[in-house]
């Protein structure tokens, strides 16, 4: 029972550090924003798709807590089809664009990335 506990604590907590993550991120772009060039649109779209996909993991999270659903669930897989999606978008954004979304739109694609690999994977 102890091992459950701990496998959702930890589940919960990447979700809430992604959201942080997010967060704490276009605070300070919103901060430090200035005339937006083409470049920096490029990255500002790209870090959008990424919040697009952290959003996906967020409701398929709380949806398959809440729902009891089994393997091939089709929100799950449109979840997975559109999070892997926007991850890709966010790559392509944050490595043709510049700023302060640059990195923070990379590093969080490729986790998101990562994460709905994984997820497929499982099914």
């Amino acid at each position: 029972m102890v091992e459950y506990w701990v496998s959702e604590g930890v589940r919960w907590a990447f979700q809430l550090l992604i959201v942080g993550f997010v967060t704490r991120t276009w605070l300070k772009w919103k901060k430090a924003a200035g005339d937006p060039n083409r470049k920096d649109l490029s990255a500002f779209w790209g870090f959008l798709a990424t919040n697009l996909s952290a959003s996906l993991s967020l409701f398929g999270f709380l949806y398959s807590y809440f729902v009891d659903i089994g393997f091939y669930n089709p929100v799950e897989m449109f979840c997975i089809k559109l999070g892997m999606l926007s991850s890709l978008c966010g790559i392509v954004g944050g490595a043709f664009g510049k700023g302060l979304l640059r990195r923070p739109s990379i590093v969080l694609s490729i986790f998101m990335g990562l994460l709905w690999f994984g997820a497929a994977m499982a099914q």
